[in-house]
């Protein structure tokens, strides 16, 4: 069968090993003078906990005391609050007692019994390598002693390169979110099995590896020693011919949307493109995007196809030009096929694979490079191991080879002249620049020669670079050597930017085919360009409290962060993961319409207004859109840290409604937290002005903000909020669910949670620290004497959904 690579992705579980139990016993405080539960059963290897909740009290297990008790435990008397855990490692019966009130009863007793025996779970199978014809492969599994009782078997499926889901299917069936298998055993079982079932396709492809692991065993059984196998499937198919059908030959990732493929035509025919598609397999598989192609491709021609904001050169030679979403708008580790209507022509990295931000090639990557394939490639590859190394690596946005391609062409035996390389980058105080020009198949028994001229591009003849066109090139009779040609190139005090020259060869002689016409040299600009720098590097401030960079001009890149607070004009907040700044323009900019997650490049001065440090800005770029925002941190205090963050503070409300005027071009209202009082800043661009107060508690999220008038600018802290949606009501969502306690209220170095089922819970610190995550049930007490003193944010998770609220520690 025939094989689209469009891909799955298999999250792997975290395995999870057997532990001993710890048992909780509290006494003292609510539960008087007794010990409760004063009577345990645990098996050996378990540990139980003591807890004193008021009261002068101890636990007393001593020989001394209790002869019959098979070993001493016990801690001393004492009147403040105390923990003491001991391990039960000998079975047997142990009596303890509190000193002070034992004559009261305060007794109570532990019975140990032997720990239970488990089975130990192993793979028999090794690892091995299979035919893709095999049909099933067995995966044997040993259960020594048998089990006892029903248990489970979890194995966890990690998918090597290459590998999807119509290579092959498992018995029992794998999860395809978890990537698990599970394996029910039922009481006496000795052995288990997994059957893998494998396709036999005829695309020709890479080995592909699984690896099995065993991740989880029921309470009835332990993960032995030999815990993973691996099977690589061994490809059975011929490789793909050459100079038979389309391929990639070249790849474009470079600087913000100058992204770009150039198909190639190896074949003296002319190609119907019906049918042929180009695939894009984003981020491992996750999405997919296509583009059916049309028209025809005629001999040794090239296709071209690029975004919609690439650069002019790229733009200038296109067949199709296309709008995000689209196979274009790849990133470094993006996978890219190219598909005939039958079968797989080519890839570009290894579809079904997320390799992080890039694959390696050569001696670059596909990420910020430009690849051309080499020119004794004459066909695709779907082998990435090997087709990596069919590349050569020019720096980011070279765009001087794209619109052509040069290959030692099958099956021509009269002469074949092209250039020896596609384009060349070349300082503009080189001085002179020299390319070649090469042959294949020469003459053996007269010279050859071809013209070489200038076909066009953005460099000025005379002003930017001088040479005789046409210039003729002549080779030896028999002769392969590569035939030089000189240019002048004019080092000029004008910044103009990268400039472009195109050549072509004519004239052939002896008959002499010419491949790929067109040859660059793009001439690098050496005068000063805009600096581009990183939020964090601007927003700096002195003793002052003004910007470091005040006043410099400079470019910045990041994502926009909320809506236009100016009409008539610009005004925005960019965040690129550094830190956040604000932007302003008294009129509209490049057609340029606000919208949060577009991802846009600056131009502008350095400056800041009111204590606010924002970019003045003379130009600004869209690159793309939907990109994603920073998470909200949880605070509570505003201060400079906060400023053009994107911040949440829970648990408001405000300190008069009467503030919330809804007039002027924004209001400012009070709010609290219980602890502290903050300025939020409600402007007339967002929905919230037209709306009334908030009633009740509330969490807000908003773009820290600033508003002093005098040095040094530490004052006048604010933040705003986007829209109504970060306007969060805690009404219906805290107040009003009962399955969820948390005491003392303020705790100090001990806090008690009960929840009414199963839940997770999770808290935080002011700063935004996740301080303690678990699974918990019914009555949990938490060690907090080495929380530091504050508020804390908690949230309690259930299949019901979740609860939020703020706790607070003297």
């Amino acid at each position: 069968m025939k094989k689209h690579y469009f891909f799955f992705v298999v999250l792997l579980f975290a395995s999870s090993i057997m532990m001993a139990t710890t048992h909780q016993v509290d006494l003292g405080g609510p539960n008087g003078n007794t010990f409760n539960p004063a009577t345990l059963t645990v098996f050996a290897g378990d540990t139980v906990n003591w807890t004193n909740l008021g009261g002068f009290h101890n636990v007393n297990g001593n020989t001394g005391t209790f002869p019959g008790n098979p070993a001493s435990f016990g801690n001393s008397t004492s009147s403040s609050a105390w923990n003491y855990s001991f391990v039960f490692t000998s079975p047997g019966t142990y009596n303890y007692q509190c000193d002070p009130h034992a004559g009261l009863g305060m007794t109570g007793t532990v019975t140990v019994l032997p720990a239970p025996a488990v089975s130990t779970v192993n793979f028999t199978t090794s690892s091995q390598g299979v035919s893709e014809g095999i049909g099933v492969v067995r995966i044997s599994l040993s259960i020594s002693p048998a089990t006892t009782s029903a248990d489970t078997i979890v194995v966890t499926v990690t998918p090597g390169a290459g590998l999807d889901t119509t290579d092959g299917t498992s018995t029992p069936p794998t999860d395809p979110i978890t990537g698990e298998i599970i394996l029910a055993l039922a009481a006496g079982a000795d052995s288990t099995f997994i059957d893998l079932s494998i396709n036999d396709d005829n695309l020709v492809e890479t080995s592909e590896t699984a690896s099995f692991d065993i991740t989880y065993v029921s309470s009835g059984l332990t993960i032995g020693t030999s815990t993973n196998v691996n099977i690589t499937i061994l490809d059975n198919d011929p490789a793909v011919p050459t100079c038979a059908d389309l391929f990639f030959s070249e790849y474009i990732e470079g600087s913000g949307n100058n992204k770009g493929l150039e198909l190639f035509n190896p074949t003296p025919n002319t190609i119907d493109l019906t049918n042929y598609l180009v695939i894009e397999s984003g981020n491992g598989g996750s999405f997919v995007d296509t583009l059916d192609i049309s028209g025809t491709l005629a001999p040794y021609a090239t296709y071209r196809l690029c975004t919609d904001q690439a650069d002019p050169v790229m733009l200038a030679v296109a067949d199709t030009i296309l709008s995000f979403p689209s196979v274009a708008h790849f990133n470094g580790d993006d996978a890219l096929i190219l598909w005939n209507g039958t079968d797989t022509l080519d890839i570009i990295g290894e579809p079904g694979v997320d390799p992080g931000s890039s694959w390696p090639v050569g001696s670059g990557s596909t990420q910020n490079h430009t690849l051309v394939r080499k020119i004794n490639i004459q066909g695709g590859s779907l082998d990435w191991t090997s087709g990596a190394n069919e590349w050569d690596v020019y720096p980011q946005n070279t765009f001087g080879l794209y619109g052509w391609h040069t290959f030692n062409p099958c099956g021509i035996s009269t002469p074949v002249l092209s250039f020896a390389s596609a384009a060349q980058l070349v300082d503009e105080s080189a001085g002179t620049a020299t390319f070649d020009v090469g042959i294949a198949n020469p003459d053996p028994n007269n010279p050859t020669s071809v013209q070489v001229f200038v076909t066009g591009g953005t460099a000025t003849s005379g002003q930017d670079y001088v040479i005789s066109s046409p210039t003729i090139v002549t080779f030896p009779a028999g002769s392969s050597a590569l035939q030089p040609v000189s240019i002048a190139i004019v080092d000029d005090n004008i910044a103009e930017g990268n400039e472009l020259i195109s050549f072509g060869l004519s004239n052939a002689t002896n008959g002499g085919t010419i491949i790929g016409p067109t040859f660059f040299i793009s001439i690098l600009d050496n005068d000063v360009p805009i600096p581009m720098y990183s939020v964090a590097d601007v927003t700096t401030n002195n003793a002052a409290g003004e910007p470091d960079s005040n006043g410099v001009f400079c470019s910045l890149e990041g994502v926009v962060l909320g809506g236009n607070l100016r009409s008539g004009g610009l005004q925005f907040t960019l965040h690129d993961g550094t830190g956040g700044i604000g932007t302003f323009a008294d009129t509209p900019l490049n057609n340029y319409t606000v919208t949060e997650g577009d991802l846009v490049r600056v131009y502008g001065d350095v400056g800041f207004f009111n204590g606010l440090t924002q970019l003045y800005m003379d130009s600004v770029i869209l690159i793309s859109q939907g990109n994603p925002l920073p998470t909200p941190t949880i605070v509570t205090f505003l201060d400079e840290t906060t400023e053009s963050e994107l911040v949440r503070i829970d648990n408001l409300t405000l300190v008069d409604p009467a503030q919330w005027t809804g007039s002027g071009s924004g209001f400012n209202v009070e709010v609290t937290d219980g602890l502290s009082t903050y300025d939020m800043r409600i402007d007339n661009d967002v929905d919230l002005y037209s709306q009334p107060a908030p009633s009740g508690p509330f969490h807000a999220i908003g773009i820290g903000g600033q508003f002093d008038f005098d040095s040094p600018y530490d004052e006048g802290y604010q933040f705003l909020p986007r829209s109504s949606a970060d306007i969060i009501s805690t009404i219906g969502i805290d107040e009003k669910r009962s399955d969820f306690k948390a005491y003392p209220v303020p705790f100090t170095d001990r806090l008690i949670i009960e929840v009414e089922k199963e839940a997770e819970i999770r808290v935080w610190g002011a700063d935004g620290r996740l301080v303690y995550s678990a699974h918990i049930s019914g009555t949990t007490p938490l060690n907090t004497s080495t929380w530091a003193i504050g508020v804390y944010s908690m949230e309690l998770r259930t299949e019901h959904g979740s609860s939020l609220r703020s706790i607070i520690k003297q």
